[in-house]
């Protein structure tokens, strides 16, 4: 999605029964990349080691794992962010 000279991706962790237990996004802009997460509980929380949704992750020995974060539409993530933000503070 692309808002204000912004790009916006989403991606979604733990998803159990199409649910997923958190939302991630990365932004990008001219002066900005920023990944952060929310889920239920709470609202936006910066986590750069989060763009592991997107590019994977080494571990010590070298090893690469795959993105781990499963693909989501701008419209699902922002339906789960507008029905959890009753409960952030």
């Amino acid at each position: 999605m692309k808002k204000d000279n912004l790009t916006i991706e989403y991606k979604a962790k733990g998803v159990i029964e199409n649910i997923p237990s958190a939302i991630v996004r990365k932004i990008i802009g001219d002066d900005i990349f920023k990944i952060e997460y929310c889920n239920k509980f709470q609202s936006w929380k910066e986590d750069p080691e989060l763009i592991s949704c997107w590019w994977g992750s080494c571990d010590s020995g070298g090893y690469g794992s795959p993105p781990d974060g499963d693909d989501i539409s701008s419209e699902e993530a922002e339906s789960f962010i507008k029905s959890w933000q009753k409960n952030w503070k």
